[in-house]
């Protein structure tokens, strides 16, 4: 069966409790420490696992403690996490205080890394998608990457829901010229299309550029789709009001998911909507039952479409 190519990062994130945040240059000691997977390589990953859907991830471990502990936590989660570097892995660090509110400092190292050899020996027709995700292409070798990845022959997936603001502006049109299905947010589509804040006029206009979907994400008024010849949009929900970065990574997965496996347009993005709502509704923790049920929906679309 072929597979779904990702190129996403997986990071090592450390996420630091506190009474304040700090204001200035003042020390500061976390009430308590955690370690965890991040990037969207591994939010991606865990969709994918879940609906026993094979893929590849073009994601990279570094040396050094994070990076051993990244190829440990990954080992255990299943993720393929197969690139190795000897430059030194890089963290995310995440202070929350005691109100809820957060500070992010983004250390990067090997994990936003890409080498062309990577593919040296890969054969591209055993590749259905590629799904490219926006954290790798902020990353130093993402021209290489899109040079490298340029030659495969099928579909590809750019999730974007992490920002395009990140991003060259080479690169992103090196992306648009790749004629992708595009996942972003609505604030990030009106920023790119300078629209005010008409999201029916940016999308057509991004989907002309690309010649593919575009598939928006608006908070609880649901998701907007725009294909060239119909617009869509998903029913209202406040459960999808403000999804963070990992749902935003699972909807844009099980998006691709769908899409690779064969459904249309339509049933796919109501499928990744549902499937969201359902990892939003069990606090990201998906038992073996939910995600049973999740390929049964799938397996029934592509039933009902064939």
């Amino acid at each position: 069966m072929k597979k779904i190519l990702a190129a996403a990062a997986v990071t090592c994130d450390l996420s630091g409790h506190v009474h304040q945040l700090p204001k200035g240059n003042e020390d500061i000691e976390p009430v308590s420490l955690s370690q965890r997977l991040g990037g969207t390589g591994t939010y991606m990953g865990r969709v994918w696992n879940g609906l026993h859907l094979p893929y590849e991830l073009l994601a990279c471990a570094g040396s050094g403690v994070y990076g051993d502990a990244v190829k440990d936590m990954a080992e255990k989660e299943k993720l393929p996490l197969v690139h190795e570097s000897d430059e030194i892995q890089g963290c995310t660090y995440h202070l929350i205080d005691d109100q809820g509110r957060s500070a992010e400092v983004d250390v990067p190292g090997a994990e936003y890394s890409f080498d062309e050899d990577w593919m040296a020996y890969e054969d591209g027709k055993d590749y259905n998608s590629l799904v490219l995700a926006d954290d790798l292409l902020s990353g130093p070798d993402a021209d290489m990457m899109l040079e490298t990845l340029s030659w495969l022959e099928c579909p590809v997936f750019f999730n974007a829901s992490a920002g395009l603001d990140k991003m060259d502006e080479d690169i992103l049109a090196s992306v648009w010229g790749m004629q992708p299905m595009v996942f972003l947010q609505a604030a990030d589509l009106l920023s790119w299309a300078k629209t005010g804040s008409d999201i029916a006029k940016g999308a057509k206009l991004l989907q002309k550029k690309t010649n593919a979907p575009v598939v928006v994400y608006t908070g609880k008024e649901g998701l907007y789709v725009e294909d060239g010849s119909q617009q869509l949009r998903t029913p209202d929900e406040d459960e999808m009001a403000a999804w963070n970065q990992e749902q935003l990574d699972t909807c844009a997965a099980a998006l691709a998911a769908a899409m690779a496996s064969g459904s249309d347009l339509r049933n796919a993005v109501m499928f990744a909507r549902d499937l969201t709502l359902r990892f939003v509704k069990n606090k990201g923790v998906m038992e073996d039952f939910d995600w049973q049920e999740q390929k049964q929906r799938l397996v029934h679309i592509l039933t009902w479409k064939a």
